[in-house]
């Protein structure tokens, strides 16, 4: 069985992890409330847009924030806060893999996929 509920409850927060990408971004461990479709729908609306990348950040770090937790750090090795203007700083290919993961597009990685035949036996009789 999946690690994960397909349902999101209120407060239902899932771990999440980006491998580094050497010479692109280090690796990032975070906590995350994922994001409902009906939220998901809105900002794919506004990629392309100049408004995308703005929409993200709020998401993700404004007042009611997706992204809960993170092992982000400076170059100081100094905790970032999560915020919109910290997330506006992020380097581009690690933004790309969070905000997709915490919409739900793709999955965090190392995560175990769903075997639906192992599923299947499981919840078959006999």
């Amino acid at each position: 069985m999946s690690d994960y509920s397909d349902f999101i409850d209120d407060g239902y927060t899932e771990p999440g992890n980006i491998d580094a990408d050497p010479g692109i971004h280090g690796p990032l461990k975070f906590e995350y409330r994922p994001m409902v479709p009906a939220v998901q729908g809105r900002l794919l609306e506004k990629k392309g847009s100049d408004e995308f990348n703005a929409m993200t950040c709020r998401l993700l770090g404004g007042k009611d924030a997706l992204l809960k937790s993170w092992t982000l750090v400076n170059s100081k090795k100094e905790p970032v806060v999560i915020s919109e203007a910290n997330l506006a700083r992020v380097r581009p290919g690690l933004f790309d893999k969070l905000w997709q993961i915490i919409a739900g597009i793709r999955a965090s990685d190392g995560a175990k996929m769903l075997d639906l035949t192992a599923d299947a036996k499981n919840l078959l009789p006999g």
